[in-house]
């Protein structure tokens, strides 16, 4: 498998990125190409994913797994709700192509950083001798 799990990750919430700011500019009669954006969004999520889950079976003791994923599992649900009461007070003043923005945005600052940091690429040095 894949032995670079935070880059494979930064990799993916990259490509979110980029797929939800090209979804900001998308014309109205492009809806085909949202279609297509929203699966390769989908596609990089798994990624993202998939990489962070994969660096976290491998840093955190297996008796610990079943508590860490409730924690995060119960504070990405949380997420929804919360996303939804802000867009209920603020979708009024924005327009949703800033939603699709600022969420791009956002998720490719997230990939910037984690290629940049040096603690993460430490600790994906430790976890795989390289």
């Amino acid at each position: 498998g894949c032995r670079r799990h935070l880059k494979t990750s930064a990799i993916g919430w990259g490509g979110v990125g980029i797929a939800y700011g090209m979804v900001a500019f998308l014309k109205p009669e492009g809806f085909l190409l949202l279609v297509l954006c929203m699966f390769v969004s989908g596609i990089f999520l798994a990624i993202g994913n998939a990489g962070l889950d994969a660096f976290y079976q491998t840093k955190i003791p297996k008796e610990y797994h079943g508590r860490v994923y409730s924690v995060l599992m119960t504070l990405d649900n949380m997420t929804v709700p919360l996303g939804l009461a802000v867009a209920t007070v603020f979708s009024g003043l924005l327009p949703i192509r800033f939603w699709y923005l600022a969420t791009g945005l956002l998720h490719f600052c997230l990939f910037l950083f984690w290629s940049a940091s040096r603690e993460l690429k430490r600790a994906e040095e430790r976890e795989t001798g390289v």
